[in-house]
């Protein structure tokens, strides 16, 4: 997939939501590029972790490698 925008005055991110996040603009996890800017970020927007998994595809084989907390603390498995 490929979003392009030509205005240097709006972000662009996709979003991703789901029932217990709620659907408002400020809910969910984000990913993209905030306004006239080559920073890429991954925004949660939650009160929850952010975890990195790597492996086989068999949800049963996948390893935690890593863990962003909300407590600003990054675990290494």
């Amino acid at each position: 997939m490929h979003q392009h925008t030509t205005s240097i005055t709006r972000t662009n991110f996709h979003q991703f939501t789901n029932p217990a996040t709620g659907s408002g603009a400020n809910d969910g996890f984000l990913f993209g590029q905030p306004v006239n800017s080559l920073t890429g970020e991954i925004r949660q927007q939650e009160d929850a972790p952010i975890i990195i998994y790597t492996g086989n595809l068999n949800a049963a084989q996948m390893l935690e490698r890593m863990r962003f907390t909300t407590g600003l603390e990054v675990a290494m498995v």
